[in-house]
């Protein structure tokens, strides 16, 4: 029995082929340009500073235990700064650091020897990792699924699910449509930014059913605005207030949401 394809179909999918081939070499010559300065950047003012700490350690708190024995492959690793900070809480894990940009992992590769982590780092594709099946303990991905339209979200996550063993943990970061929405209406210099850098925003309530094939689910917020200011004149209210965001309603309000999931035995 021979298989038939619609003509339709085929075109679909070779045209959404070629856009992806074009949004890579736009992220490649993005990132590639951005990387020298990418870090000074985005540590120029308290709340991005606060925001990637707290972003940090409540990702680290998701991953769980590991041992020296656990593989946990970061991606995309930018310039490294998530996986300096494990090493900096005394992770011993292996880690490996997977980008696109050359530029930006020619950055990590220096930070990292600089500063004597362990860590390895390799140019690959988020669509094609670099790793067998079910052979990855643990999966970070920040920032990055705000790169890419909606379509190719299920397609990124079939490629974590396919690397992650049994049991494995993948944690990874989507961008709020709600803080988005009000950024793109409030804030002038979010509408420019916008224009040179991709932005996809998510509805938090169609979250779930991006995870169906996995078990165990957790979602977060990260990112309240004004909770740097806040917790500058009372850490005892900013801490609550974080933990609002972490674990009630108010989640829905923060700048991202932080999303824990298992692959199932």
């Amino acid at each position: 029995m021979s298989i038939t394809f619609d003509s339709k179909q085929e075109e679909s999918v070779q045209t959404e082929s070629m856009e992806l081939d074009g949004l890579r070499s736009k992220l490649i010559h993005l990132y590639d340009h951005n990387a020298p300065r990418y870090d000074n950047d985005r540590s120029t003012t308290e709340s991005l500073h606060y925001y990637f700490d707290h972003a940090h350690r409540a990702v680290d708190a998701l991953i769980g235990p590991t041992n020296k024995r656990t593989l946990h492959v970061d991606m995309p690793v930018g310039t490294g700064r998530f996986l300096f900070f494990l090493r900096q809480q005394n992770r011993q894990h292996r880690m490996v650091g997977i980008d696109i940009s050359k530029g930006m992992l020619e950055v990590a590769a220096q930070s990292s020897k600089q500063n004597h982590y362990d860590i390895e780092f390799s140019q690959g594709d988020a669509f094609a990792l670099p790793f067998a099946d079910s052979s990855v303990d643990v999966l970070t991905s920040l920032r990055m699924f705000h790169l890419f339209p909606h379509c190719y979200w299920p397609g990124l996550l079939d490629e974590m699910y396919r690397v992650l063993k049994p049991g494995g943990v993948l944690v990874t970061e989507l961008r709020n449509a709600a803080r988005g929405t009000a950024c793109q209406l409030l804030v002038p210099g979010f509408r420019k930014r916008r224009k040179q850098h991709p932005h996809v925003f998510v509805n938090p309530l169609s979250i779930k059913p991006l995870f169906r094939r996995w078990e165990n689910m957790h979602m977060q917020g990260v990112g309240l605005d004004a909770l740097s200011k806040i917790h500058r004149f009372s850490p005892v209210i900013a801490k609550g207030v974080d933990t609002l965001q972490r674990t009630t309603f108010v989640r829905y309000f923060s700048k991202t949401m932080i999303i824990r999931a298992t692959k199932p035995h």
